[in-house]
């Protein structure tokens, strides 16, 4: 099972932060072979300028911590010409960054599902492509995606 994993999940792996139980579940998952995470190689410096705020971390646990994320096996895609186009046109469309149409262009063109923590992203992304909520995921058997129901927990991703 393939599926899109964006920086609100993925900063989690190093980040104790809500949800991020079922965060490291998806990261094991993927480490056992289970499932595979493609997100657009944009996401390095997402979680690393997420994990430079955290003032707890020195400059030495963000080095490692990215290598770490380099070496989980997360299918980084470089920039084409037709993500980026309709990267371009969701941001437009459904009014977000073009950082988080990004992720929603790439989980519509390779048709694999959205994981993310982040509310507005996925609730603009449910128009365009299967969201499964991190709070939702229980693995790839039972992984859940967002028809109906799934809306972020009061306050989530705002």
């Amino acid at each position: 099972m393939r599926l899109v994993v964006d920086a609100s999940v993925a900063v989690k792996w190093f980040n104790a932060e809500e949800w991020t139980d079922r965060a490291l579940a998806l990261r094991d998952d993927l480490v056992g072979g289970s499932i595979e995470l493609s997100a657009p190689d944009h996401l390095l410096y997402e979680v690393g300028n997420a994990l430079w705020r955290n003032p707890q971390l020195s400059a030495d646990d963000c080095a490692l911590a990215l290598e770490a994320l380099l070496n989980l096996g997360v299918d980084l895609r470089p920039p084409s010409r037709e993500a980026a186009a309709e990267a371009a046109r969701l941001a437009r469309t459904l009014g977000v960054t073009f950082y988080d149409s990004s992720y929603i262009a790439l989980s519509e063109l390779m048709g694999a599902p959205l994981v993310t923590a982040d509310g507005r992203q996925g609730e603009a992304a449910r128009s365009v492509t299967p969201v499964i909520w991190l709070w939702e995921y229980g693995g790839p058997p039972r992984g859940r995606t967002g028809g109906g129901g799934g809306s972020p927990p009061d306050g989530e991703g705002e």
